[in-house]
């Protein structure tokens, strides 16, 4: 599998960024070709760092993430972002590799 992993520093306006998040930018990831799943959640206070929300776009491998990162969709995501990101945002392009836990379904 391969991960695009965002981490979404706080922004200036939590409602906001969230409302813009879920209403707009999403729905743009969502069009991503080839794209397998896509998960995000808010970083719990506990935590001890600065993330707000941490999102994986997953792709079944490196090729179908490139023929995603070709596309005018994936451009699109791109342009969107100083729409709405106005803390730190760190993006990261991983090669995962899933191990279930014993006794998980497959």
């Amino acid at each position: 599998m391969y991960t695009i992993v965002a981490i979404h520093r706080a922004p200036k306006d939590p409602q906001a960024f969230d409302e813009y998040y879920e209403n707009v930018h999403i729905p743009i990831v969502r069009r991503f070709p080839g794209v397998s799943a896509i998960r995000y959640g808010h970083v719990g206070d506990s935590t001890g760092t600065d993330a707000y929300l941490i999102c994986n776009v997953e792709f079944p491998d490196k090729a179908a993430f490139d023929i995603a990162a070709a596309s005018s969709v994936m451009t699109e995501a791109l342009e969107d972002l100083p729409k709405f990101v106005t803390g730190q945002l760190d993006l990261h392009y991983v090669e995962t590799v899933d191990h279930l836990a014993t006794g998980a379904a497959a």
